[in-house]
């Protein structure tokens, strides 16, 4: 969906080529994405960095680099989306963008007040904040 073509777009926008090869599709879910990962590791091992659609697909993608002999971050750096609480507590530390949930919900009662009772409609774009992990390898 959106996050997918946002993903692209920020990667072409940063001169990186988008690979359709590289990338998988999966449920948001531990064992799907888990189950995507070693999939993809049969075809392919020549990435160093795997963006996760969220937070929970990112456990699964580590789990599934783990049981393969890559270690997060040194062979592979894992990002995820979403900032949810777990990924703080798993090792290593998951970095993530994490959305404005609260922001969200808040903004989303006032657009449909609006959108109902003045028949109005706005689009928002609420930015997220980026939480620094273990499972990033710095570069420099």
């Amino acid at each position: 969906g959106k996050r997918l073509k946002s993903a692209i777009k920020c990667m072409e926008d940063m001169g990186i080529q988008y690979n359709k090869n590289l990338f998988i599709e999966c449920r948001f879910s531990l064992e799907d994405s888990y189950k995507a990962t070693v999939e993809l590791l049969k075809k392919h091992r020549d990435f160093t960095a795997v963006f996760a659609m969220s937070d929970i697909i990112a456990l699964g993608v580590i789990r599934g680099l783990y049981d393969n002999g890559i270690r997060v971050p040194e062979d592979v750096s894992v990002i995820g989306f979403d900032g949810i609480s777990q990924g703080r507590y798993t090792i290593p530390t998951i970095a993530t963008w994490k959305q404005p949930s609260e922001e969200m919900a808040k903004t989303t009662i006032k657009l449909l007040k609006r959108a109902i009772e003045k028949n109005q409609y706005r689009h928002v774009l609420l930015g997220a904040e980026w939480l620094e992990g273990e499972s990033l390898k710095k570069l420099m």
